[in-house]
């Protein structure tokens, strides 16, 4: 069908009629509206774009006509099951060695997931519905603060006195949107774009992503039983004024950064007037003990301090937070201000909700306690099915699987995955040529009747790769 000759409506606005027409063919081909999606009225949309609803409706009706949108009435507008896709359509991506993977749904044995039976649902709901049903006219029409929630970030900084051994007032807590977001903030406001990081080596991909983002150039640095070695050749370049580090629990081998490393570290931003960027990722789950005091206890104007409920809640609710040093409180104000980089304020109320009705502590207790078992049974199979491989059991929330340089351990995890397994490659936390292969398996949510399928799917994804 020639679709300009059917492009003319009533009023004569061709071009409007062939620009909204284009736009929401492309959505529809490129996966922006994708399969099965309620699209919005025609009369909204024309509300919203300025053009009469005629002009929309025609448009409409040359998707309904190349049969990529169906009616269904009062239900509304679709977009059709079965469609064509676009010749250079998107690929679903996979997002190698990160925790999550925004298109598909959690796998067994994924890293980051937090234990599902522990979660106290019905204790969370409570806590929503209270949000929701007591405050939703102050949440629509009251102004809040961008800083976050003053409640919550008073109950914040108190759990971090008691957990982490950070002294601070809830004028240093800034709610972000997750960890990215909290480390953007922070490159942000100290304007550190375009200059260097000392990262990890290996350490969280996201974390480089981010780095990287923001016009940094990575400077991998090696990491070994003691943790980051503050004594290497990147530490002299004077230059550097950025570490970012997991000093409590390393990110993914689980080492502690030694004591004296750690009086370095803290020299060393002092003396070069640099900045560290302290991950404490693991800081409430860990299965056997608790994490040592953080580096920001230490009480020093050089570290920032990143936390969030991601692995202790869930990843969907967003909320993080960054322990800002006393003298850059102004700073971040004026940014908070700025950009407004808080959650929804009813998830910031249903979650103050639930840590002062003492629902997390008891939480966390639980969660400690399933993720020790969940650990242990895992660690026992694998060695078990694995006996010649090596295992690299002191993760917080992972267990590594060594496989060696030469493995391709993309493969590996990718088999893996295709079979309902959500194993990471190793080697995607490394920067450089140089790079450990392996596989890092999660113990939550971890079932002991399914540990022996789950062994039996990575034998066959090795086998497969030999």
């Amino acid at each position: 069908m020639d679709v300009k000759r059917n492009t003319q409506p009533e009023n004569g606005s061709v071009s409007q009629v062939q620009r909204i027409y284009r736009q929401v063919r492309s959505g529809i081909l490129d996966g922006t509206f994708p399969s099965g999606s309620r699209l919005p009225s025609w009369q909204d949309m024309a509300s919203q774009l300025g053009v009469s609803r005629s002009t929309v409706k025609r448009a409409f009706e040359l998707l309904s006509e190349e049969r990529l949108i169906n009616s269904r009435g009062a239900a509304g507008t679709w977009v059709c099951d079965s469609r064509p896709t676009a010749a250079d359509g998107f690929a679903p991506k996979h997002f190698s060695g990160s925790f999550y993977d925004p298109d598909a749904h959690a796998l067994d044995l994924q890293i980051g997931i937090p234990e599902k039976m522990a979660f106290p649902t019905k204790s969370w709901v409570t806590c929503w519905r209270q949000a929701v049903v007591r405050d939703t006219g102050v949440y629509l029409w009251e102004p809040q603060d961008p800083r976050g929630l003053a409640p919550l970030r008073q109950e914040i900084a108190a759990h971090v006195a008691v957990a982490r051994g950070i002294r601070c007032g809830p004028d240093q807590i800034i709610i972000t949107n997750g960890f990215s977001a909290s480390l953007n903030a922070i490159l942000q406001v100290l304007g550190l774009s375009k200059g260097g990081a000392i990262v990890e080596n290996p350490g969280f991909p996201r974390t480089r992503a981010v780095l990287r983002l923001a016009g940094m150039t990575l400077i991998p640095t090696s990491v070994d039983w003691l943790g980051i070695d503050t004594a290497s050749p990147p530490f002299e370049d004077e230059f550097l004024k950025l570490a970012v580090v997991t000093p409590s629990h390393h990110a993914p081998f689980g080492m502690s950064l030694a004591s004296e490393r750690r009086v370095g570290l803290l020299e060393w931003a002092e003396a070069r007037e640099a900045y560290i960027i302290e991950d404490d990722y693991a800081g409430d789950v860990l299965p056997y003990d608790r994490a040592g005091p953080a580096l920001a206890a230490a009480g020093s104007n050089r570290v920032f301090h990143v936390g969030s409920f991601s692995k202790t809640i869930g990843p969907s609710l967003r909320i993080g937070f960054v322990v800002v040093p006393i003298g850059f409180v102004d700073q971040f104000a004026r940014y908070a201000d700025a950009y407004g980089p808080a959650s929804p304020a009813i998830a910031q109320h249903a979650l103050l909700n639930f840590v002062k009705n003492g629902h997390y502590l008891r939480h966390l207790r639980r969660l400690r306690q399933l993720n020790g078992q969940g650990k242990t049974m895992l660690v026992e199979t694998l060695k078990q099915r694995f006996p010649s491989l090596e295992l690299r059991p002191e993760g917080a929330i992972s267990v590594g699987l060594m496989l060696g340089e030469r493995a391709d351990d993309q493969a590996i995890s990718a088999r893996c995955r295709d079979q309902g397994l959500g194993a990471l490659p190793l080697s995607s936390w490394y920067e450089g040529p140089h790079r450990e292969g392996g596989l890092l398996i999660g113990f939550s949510n971890v079932e002991e009747s399914s540990l022996v399928r789950y062994c039996d799917i990575i034998a066959n994804a090795l086998g497969a790769h030999r």
